[in-house]
């Protein structure tokens, strides 16, 4: 998840440029949930992952709690294995939502809470995420527009097939003042309930200024149950 951090964050520098929009992120319940049913928080769990840039990283849970803007939530870190550097993540789930910290500028000092994944999905469901924030002093609002695109997708990776994966297509938007938001570009995340995320796929294109299509794709993952699951 750290390319789809940097790159949103990229993505807002660039922006030059109604209504106003209320992201179902401003409406969570004050307590967050476990994440666990959605992804393990077992210790002796990973997923190994692979880009097209030549990344190559393994998330991995703490079996801790942190607490972050105020909630609780699952602690991870994502070791980077040419680099070792290792990029903590934050992944709660909120009544039926499952959420996620998001760090805009990749300085792990601002982070805002977003909405990645919802419970019991159907094609068609939507939910989106806003956020304002200050670039070299100019006010932006952020706005990711999120559907489900489908839930029984078929995910192949190098050791076998996921079936019945979930597909939610995010569209990435900004837009500085009155003005209407400009589209920069989309992301497709790929869910499996029990197992976590599969697949991030990305394609920005900002005006002449930036374009760039990153992917990264899992290519390895052990869940270990906890001792009270039978």
């Amino acid at each position: 998840m750290k390319k789809l951090l940097t790159l949103t964050g990229i993505s807002l520098v660039l922006l030059a440029s109604c209504k106003k929009i209320e992201g179902d992120n401003k409406n969570l319940d004050p307590d967050n949930e476990t994440v666990e049913e959605m992804m393990s928080t077992n210790p002796n769990s990973f997923w190994e992952y692979e880009s097209n840039e030549n990344d190559h990283f393994i998330r991995k849970p703490t079996g801790t709690k942190q607490m972050m803007n105020e909630r609780e939530w699952d602690f991870y870190e994502a070791t980077d294995q040419n680099t070792d550097w290792i990029t903590p993540e934050y992944f709660a789930k909120n009544k039926d939502k499952y959420v996620m910290l998001l760090d805009l500028e990749g300085s792990q000092q601002e982070y805002i809470e977003v909405i990645v994944y919802k419970e019991n999905p159907k094609v068609g469901d939507k939910f989106n995420n806003t956020h304002k924030m200050s670039v070299s002093g100019i006010n932006v609002d952020l706005l990711i527009e999120s559907e489900v695109i489908s839930i029984n997708e078929t995910f192949n990776y190098p050791n076998g097939t996921i079936e019945d994966v979930t597909v939610i297509k995010n569209k990435l938007k900004g837009k500085t003042g009155i003005t209407p938001y400009i589209d920069c570009g989309s992301a497709y995340l790929y869910f499996k309930k029990g197992i976590g995320i599969l697949k991030m796929d990305i394609d920005i294109s900002i005006l002449s200024f930036y374009n760039r299509e990153y992917t990264d794709t899992l290519l390895d993952y052990y869940i270990e149950e906890d001792e009270n699951e039978e």
